[in-house]
């Protein structure tokens, strides 16, 4: 059984539609962030290490094989995050 996370993610997605079409079993997991604030804070902190670091312990501890994947960066990204700037400053 695989197990996808963010599978709601630009690159969950397609995995998803991978799998899917391979008629592979898979379970997809999506975590939804609400974004919010407190009043009278100074600053929000979130980092997803918070979420992914304790699943990824109780993963290593169950004794079950495993295989943990920590992508930082995709190409079809840089239109999200820089396009603007690609588009000002060519």
């Amino acid at each position: 059984m695989i197990l996808v996370t963010g599978a709601g993610g630009t690159v969950g997605t397609e995995v998803v539609k991978g799998l899917q079409a391979a008629g592979a079993q898979f379970r997809a997991g999506v975590v939804q962030l609400v974004k919010s604030s407190v009043w009278g804070a100074e600053s929000e902190s979130f980092t997803f290490a918070r979420i992914h670091r304790p699943v990824e312990k109780e993963i290593a501890a169950s004794g079950i094989a495993y295989t943990i994947l920590r992508p930082n960066g995709y190409m079809q990204n840089l239109s999200t995050f820089y396009g603007e700037t690609i588009r000002g400053q060519g």
